[in-house]
């Protein structure tokens, strides 16, 4: 039977003289300044914050059976190396797990889908490799999850559109493939779906019309074609809609307009044609509008000087016609 780890002298927080033999003795913190070890009132360890210590070491010869009440692991912005133990299925209390920016390899092993307390897990800045597990629809009390640039390949499970819960979804910087699942348009309580720099192709479903709870929208540098969808003016919520370094075409909504609250559209770098709609001249709210490398044509409209809080506007490279006022917004074109 494996003997838990325990905190020292009995007390439910270490601090500043106290000290914690992690790892199996491969790394050994002392807390400065701050409670990075917390346990629980029979002083069974509950929380690690050992976030930007400088530590170094395998993550793999942590037994994680010997934190069976384990609510928090964080680690981010250290030099951990290794793999994640398989043992992370054992931690069936655990809600926080943040190891980003190390130096950890490997697969996420499929263990850590049993671990259905989990609320929010950042994995970013890795050395990763694999896939994300197709049965990760299971932790349905996940909130937050961000696995940018940690060399993942492979598709999106169509088991994500079962994390409801989700408010940030971040896949960034990856080998991803395949396309977007329509099952994404379940995540109503979705705020930012970033999966730009990728290489996910066909077409932006329709039902990423259903997100209405989206505040930021990045689909940005990947391999997607077709018509953006009209439906996505419907998600009024928007701050940033980022379609650009793609191969869409057809035309910009008519409706782009109803999305008030936007400020930043970036739909550069596509195959888009027909004219830009006179409703852009409604999001009075936007700072950045970048339309180049399209083959956008006819006039460019008077409406645009309409959008005074413009500080970045990219028309270049298309097919429009007359010239910029230097009346327009506070622009720099």
């Amino acid at each position: 039977m494996m003997k838990q780890m325990h905190c020292y002298n009995e007390k439910p927080a270490l601090t500043i003289k106290a000290k914690l033999s992690f790892l199996h003795g491969q790394v050994r913190v002392l807390a400065t300044g701050k409670e990075s070890i917390i346990c629980d009132p029979i002083g069974s360890i509950s929380h690690i914050n050992l976030n930007s210590l400088s530590l170094k070491g395998p993550l793999h010869t942590l037994n994680f059976s010997s934190l069976p009440n384990l609510i928090d692991f964080h680690i981010s912005n250290n030099s951990f190396y290794g793999t994640i133990p398989h043992q992370i299925g054992n931690l069936s209390r655990l809600s926080s797990f943040l190891i980003d920016h190390n130096n950890l390899t490997g697969n996420i092993p499929s263990e850590i889908v049993q671990l259905s307390m989990l609320y929010e897990v950042n994995l970013d800045a890795n050395f990763f490799n694999g896939t994300i597990p197709k049965e990760i629809g299971k932790l349905r009390k996940l909130h937050w999850l961000s696995i940018n640039t940690c060399n993942f390949s492979g598709s999106i499970p169509i088991s994500a559109g079962k994390l409801t819960n989700l408010t940030y979804l971040n896949l960034a910087n990856n080998q991803i493939s395949g396309s977007v699942p329509r099952e994404i348009g379940q995540l109503h309580n979705l705020e930012h779906l970033i999966l730009e720099s990728n290489d996910i192709s066909g077409s932006i479903p329709d039902e990423i019309g259903m997100l209405r709870n989206i505040v930021e929208l990045d689909l940005s540098n990947n391999y997607l074609s077709g018509q953006i969808p009209s439906n996505i003016t419907d998600l009024t919520k928007l701050i940033i809609l980022s379609l650009s370094k793609n191969s869409l075409s057809g035309s910009i909504p008519a409706s782009i307009g109803k999305l008030a609250n936007l400020e930043i559209l970036e739909l550069s770098q596509n195959k888009l044609n027909s004219s830009i709609p006179s409703s852009i001249g409604h999001l009075t709210k936007l700072t950045k509008l970048s339309l180049s490398s399209n083959s956008l044509s006819g006039s460019i409209l008077a409406s645009i000087g309409t959008l005074v809080n413009l500080e970045i506007l990219d028309l270049s490279k298309n097919k429009l016609t007359s010239s910029i006022r230097s009346s327009i917004g506070n622009s720099n074109s």
